[in-house]
């Protein structure tokens, strides 16, 4: 099956994305915008992490934004994590058009095996990454298997090397960040990966900080409409601050200095 996608050059690169339909929210910031959604956080988080190497997660890929980055521009070692049978396709047709070499796993990640069911929300039909995942008695025809990161380290070193460490991993999973994060205890503690989340509440930072907090983590910065967080081990700490403040105001003059000049966005593709 084709996919609508779109073609936009980044850092001198070309990108090839496709997405669900043309009404998809992704695809039509990034035809509007021409670039990789939430940009700034993307370059932001080749800036704390490049140096170090190591594996990219990416929990709740969708089709690939993210994974496509972090395979193009940060490391080659990039695993996702992507629940929803509509969009794997259009994941998997995204990572191998840019020539990143993913392994993406069709599960989603929480903090106990199981199962659970996907549901999106009417206002959010034209955004098929808002889809969330319920409870679920694994009955349903869209159920969704439910994994612990944990369980899974082994594989994924085996697949990758034994000495592979997460550097990055990335949440944005609608509500279930803490789960996932609970189910990523034991390689949190071991890789001290520098760890990017996204919160639809303030109740839902609060537990993140909760559980972070006395495993030595800190929070630096926030990004985007819906904040994503970067926490970060407190031993790496005042080194991504300093990287931050740096950063926004570079990022802030580059803004500026979009709007005077004006951005063309992306072009359609082939199919």
């Amino acid at each position: 099956m084709k996919y609508p996608n779109l073609r936009f050059k980044f850092d001198n690169k070309m990108i090839d994305i496709a997405a669900l339909n043309e009404d998809d929210f992704l695809y039509k910031y990034i035809l509007r915008n021409g670039t990789f959604y939430e940009e700034g956080l993307l370059r932001y988080a080749r800036l704390v992490v490049n140096a170090r190497g190591g594996i990219a997660i990416d929990a709740g890929a969708n089709i690939g934004n993210h994974s496509v980055f972090f395979g193009t521009f940060i490391t080659p070692h990039v695993i996702c994590f992507e629940p929803n049978p509509k969009v794997l396709p259009i994941l998997r047709r995204n990572l191998v058009a840019n020539g990143v070499d993913a392994l993406p796993y069709p599960v989603g990640l929480a903090d106990a095996e199981g199962v659970a069911a996907m549901a999106l929300e009417e206002h959010h039909r034209d955004n098929v990454g808002a889809t969330r995942l319920a409870p679920s008695d694994g009955e349903g025809a869209a159920s969704v298997p439910l994994k612990r990161l944990d369980d899974l380290m082994p594989e994924i070193r085996a697949r990758l090397g034994a000495g592979a460490r997460v550097a990055l991993l990335k949440v944005d999973v609608e509500g279930m960040e803490e789960a996932v994060l609970r189910g990523a205890g034991e390689m949190i503690a071991t890789d001290r990966p520098d760890i990017f989340a996204e919160t639809q509440e303030p109740a839902d930072l609060a537990r993140l900080l909760a559980f972070l907090g006395p495993r030595g983590y800190r929070k630096v910065a926030s990004f985007a409409a819906t904040p994503t967080w970067h926490f970060v081990p407190a031993e790496r700490f005042y080194r991504a601050l300093a990287i931050s403040r740096a950063f926004w105001l570079a990022w802030t003059a580059r803004r500026v200095w979009r709007r005077l000049v004006g951005v063309r966005g992306a072009s359609r593709g082939a199919g």
